[in-house]
């Protein structure tokens, strides 16, 4: 940059000088010509696309004012160019223009740069000069871009230099944290806190950095305030990344990844894990699908052979001077081969980092070669919605449905960014989840090609055993990196699980409830047999799950796989709830001392009456009441229950009067845990102030005893009172009802419909071979009518009976051909029973299909 040099600046106020000397640029849209050129980085613009920036409806002279706009400016910033020489600042390329200048004569350009270097340090863990270069770039970014252009308020480039700024931030006090320095770093996130009081994601950057200097109390200060004015502003209650800062601060939990936006396992993970095998051996970097082991990979700066298309019997060729090589998609037995087959011809000493879905030592096949295994863990929200950001999504509602849909996962982020950035509205879960759900399979079918399909079928069904797949198609999915085998058989490991029935939901609604109304009939089947109180829960649990229902999956089931263990309290957890019981009070400011007293009775009263969530440290990090309801107890809950209480008294069970967890997986736990509790004892008993809590309440069908005006917490607001009894005879017919509201209506059914036809053409082999089911079924009319006639002996010999009932209608109908009229008198149905009851056997015929 020399001293005479053209220097622009977009920071603030956008201007240009050549030395000391400011340029007039004249009026805002000339100025924001300038701007958007240099934003563009030397590319050139289209005329038509700056047209479109400027004007919803462009005037008829559009074109010619623009180009104004541009002599003027070529005459401003070139003063001694001939009027008709071409310009070398402003030059016309193609039907547009660029800007031609260094980059460092441009602070936008030189932030980027600095912005670069900055990721290329924090990938190297060099955390003295990331910290360097993220000051010398935010100290460029001394105000908001292009301020005095409200023209350009939406444009996308600028949406981006403020998420590398948000980025800049975080990765200065993650450096900060790990060498001690965080004092340095803290004005520069105070200050990015305070320019964005609505942004999550700084407030939670700051109240990790008052943490780390011994602030805690300015940490919790930051969370009420944000949480006050999220509610003031925008009606909403703290994102998942402010809870989890929330979190960390309780249990005084800080380090330089905590808040961090950065994926958990870094390079240098793999380097200390390198370093440990001085003897040669391997290195296993594990990881479901796109959870960013090849990033890892490509990071280290190592060759890499890519297995993805490796076929059975080929050679791995890899580098034979290398001592440390990386090995990317060791997924499925031809690449688990080659992989085995290169170590046999690795020289001694020599390191191969392999990437796989599942650990490779548990593999029977594996031989007993020396193996590290380092895990590739989730992202942490914070970094989920920075990714969001970095991509251009604006707006909390776009960056929420990111983080909420993603489950930690890159690649299925990035795919949810890209459909939002198409213009897929941020509440379609199905539709912006589409195209993670297709990648995801498509992945998936590199283990075994059959792999994909049923895969997206158990994603369906919630878990799935054998008698709901063939013994080779349960097989193949026992063996799939993203299943998981549980009490109630397998299941999709989240956050796949959502997002391969969400998009299956969105693009097939009357496939999907057939389907789902399948395996909701065989839970509902093995529960009508449970033994145990276990097997019941279980089998609840499932059912839930399958209702759809968006306020249970919310509350129940969030898209992220458990990291939180739920136990029962011991009169040695008395502190650790009354900690939390301080925090619940906090958040829904109430009377903290109240809330103690409160609690306190309950915990004298029954010290094994609450649920407590922990994580893998053994921290308590959430707690929920499910105090026994008992003579000795009910004393205690009289100041909440108040009329009530006598009358509930003998109701037993378990009341529900508190909880709390900051981690929305760890708060889902414990409510899980309610309803496992209240199973056991017949009846859960909830009073609660809380709309979220109503609203639960309601959506599984809780019965409302009225209202109470309690002040034993010193709320303010009126408590409800809502009772479920969970005996063992009632649960069915409650769980079918959940499940039936949660599906909704029943669009008429296209596959039905075909049956209904092929039913009444039994006696057809041209007319069955044309039916539209012969591809679902076999290959011609023959087999469509033996499957037909199959079905309907199977729901005829149910044991369920209205699958019975079905089965004997259809039976009587068709197969013994006795026609619709005569079939109603044998039967003893009335017309109208008679056709309501052939549709619904009709559908549960086509559910056998």
């Amino acid at each position: 940059m020399g001293p005479t040099a053209l220097r622009i600046a977009l920071f603030g106020r956008v201007r240009a000088s050549r030395g000391d000397t400011e340029i007039p640029l004249g009026p805002h849209q000339q100025r924001a010509v300038l701007a958007l050129l240099a934003l563009a980085s030397g590319d050139p613009i289209p005329i038509d696309e700056i047209i479109d920036i400027f004007w919803t409806q462009p005037p008829p002279t559009a074109v010619n004012t623009l180009r104004t706009y541009v002599k003027r400016l070529r005459a401003v910033l070139e003063p001694g160019r001939r009027s008709r020489s071409p310009s070398r600042v402003l030059p016309t390329v193609g039907t547009g223009y660029a800007l031609c200048v260094d980059v460092q004569d441009v602070d936008v350009l030189r932030f980027r740069v600095l912005a670069e270097q900055a990721r290329g340090a924090r990938a190297r863990g060099a955390h003295p000069e990331l910290m360097r270069v993220c000051r010398e770039a935010l100290a460029l970014y001394h105000a908001a871009p292009c301020a005095d252009l409200p023209v350009l308020a939406g444009s996308p480039r600028l949406a981006v230099l403020n998420s590398q700024r948000q980025a800049l931030v975080g990765w200065l006090l993650d450096a900060a944290i790990a060498v001690d320095r965080v004092l340095e770093a803290l004005p520069l996130v105070q200050e990015a806190a305070v320019a964005q009081p609505l942004d999550e994601l700084a407030q939670a950057r700051l109240m990790y950095a008052y943490c780390a200097v011994g602030r805690r109390a300015d940490g919790f200060a930051v969370y009420d305030a944000t949480r006050r004015l999220l509610a003031d502003a925008l009606g909403v209650d703290p994102g998942e990344q402010l809870r989890a800062a929330y979190a960390d601060l309780l249990r005084d939990a800080v380090s330089p990844q905590s808040h961090a936006p950065a994926a958990q396992t870094r390079p240098g993970d793999l380097a200390e894990a390198v370093a440990a095998l001085p003897a040669g051996g391997i290195v296993n970097l594990v990881g479901p699908i796109g959870c960013g082991k090849s990033t890892l990979l490509a990071d280290l700066g190592l060759p890499v052979a890519d297995l993805a298309a490796v076929e059975p019997g080929w050679p791995v060729v890899v580098d034979p001077g290398g001592s440390v090589v990386a090995i990317d998609h060791a997924d499925g037995p031809a690449a688990v081969t080659a992989v085995c087959r290169a170590w046999e011809r690795s020289p001694a000493g020599r390191v191969l980092v392999v990437a796989s879905r599942r650990p490779l030592r548990c593999l029977p096949t594996w031989p007993g070669t020396p193996t590290v295994t380092v895990p590739v863990t989730p992202w942490s929200t914070p970094r989920i919605a920075e990714l969001a950001r970095e991509f251009g999504v604006a707006g909390p509602a776009g960056i929420n449905a990111v983080v909420r849909l993603s489950g930690g996962i890159p690649l299925i982020a990035d795919r949810i960014c890209r459909a939002l950035l198409r213009g897929t509205p941020a509440d379609v879960d199905g539709a912006l989840v589409d195209g993670a759900a297709a990648e995801v399979l498509d992945r998936a079918r590199r283990e075994n090609p059959a792999l994909g399909g049923l895969l997206a079928r158990l994603a369906l069904i919630g878990q799935g055993n054998e008698e709901q797949f063939d013994p080779g198609g349960f097989a193949i999915l026992n063996a799939g990196s993203l299943v998981t085998a549980g009490p109630g058989g397998l299941a999709v490991i989240e956050p796949y699980r959502s997002i391969l029935e969400a998009a299956h939901r969105w693009r097939r609604p009357a496939a999907h409830r057939r389907i789902v109304r399948a395996a909701v009939r065989h839970r509902l089947g093995l529960l009508a047999v449970a033994g145990d109180d276990a097997t019941r829960a279980e089998l609840a649990e499932q059912s839930l799950w399958l209702t759809g229902n968006a306020a249970i999956r919310e509350a129940l089931f969030p898209v992220r796989e458990p990291t939180m263990r739920v136990r029962r309290s011991t009169a040695a957890d008395a502190e650790d709830i009354l900690r939390l019981t301080r925090r619940w009070a906090e958040r829904g400011e109430l009377d903290s001392r109240r809330c103690e007293r409160v609690v306190g009775r309950w915990l004298a009263a029954d010290p094994e009456g609450f649920q407590l969530a922990v994580d893998r440290d053994g921290t308590t990090m959430g707690t929920v009441a499910t105090v026994a309801v008992a003579e000795r107890t009910i004393d205690t809950m009289e100041p909440l229950l108040q009329a009530h209480s006598d009358r509930l008294a003998g109701e037993g069970g378990i009341f529900v009067g508190m909880a709390f967890c900051a981690d929305a997986v760890g708060h889902a736990a414990l409510l899980r845990s309610v309803l496992r509790e209240g199973m056991a004892s017949g009846k859960v008993t909830v009073v609660t102030f809380w709309p979220d809590y109503q609203r639960l309440s309601r959506a599984l069908d809780f019965e409302f005893r009225g209202e109470t005006r309690a002040e034993a917490f010193g709320c303010g607001s009126p408590l409800e009172v809502h009772t479920r009894s969970l005996l063992p005879a009632g649960l069915h017919d409650w769980l079918r009802k959940l499940t039936a509201l949660g599906l909704g209506p029943t669009a008429p059914d296209p596959v039905a419909l075909h049956v209904r036809h092929a039913l009444s053409q039994l006696g057809s082999p041209r007319a069955l071979a044309a039916s539209p089911l012969v591809p679902l079924v076999g290959s011609d009319g023959t087999d469509l009518r033996e499957r037909l006639q199959t079905g309907i002996e199977t729901l005829a010999v149910s044991d369920d009976p209205a699958q019975a009932r079905a089965g004997v209608l259809l039976l009587t109908c068709y197969l013994k051909a006795k026609g619709h009229a005569a079939t109603a008198r044998e039967l003893g149905l009335s017309r109208a029973t008679y056709y309501r009851r052939l549709r619904a056997s009709i559908a549960a015929l086509a559910d056998q299909l």
